[in-house]
């Protein structure tokens, strides 16, 4: 941005949806997705087409307890 085109700063929005899958007491497994929309088209400093930019975040993973819960 040498040449001052676009503000440095903008608003996005950002949300995540998600599923656990609970194998055991202990065990689960995590699939989720979070898109990423800001407000421009400069956030590889390249302004082209007519949409903004956006990206898209996949976590998969998985989480043990080395506790197991009490009922």
């Amino acid at each position: 941005n040498v040449a001052n085109l676009y503000n440095k700063s903008v608003k996005a929005y950002s949300f995540e949806v998600g599923l656990r899958y609970l194998v055991s007491d202990c065990l689960s497994f995590n699939l989720s997705v979070n898109p990423y929309i800001p407000l421009t088209d400069y956030l590889d400093d390249v302004a082209t087409g007519n949409q903004n930019d956006s990206y898209t975040s996949i976590l998969l993973g998985f989480s043990y307890s080395l506790y197991e819960l009490s009922r």
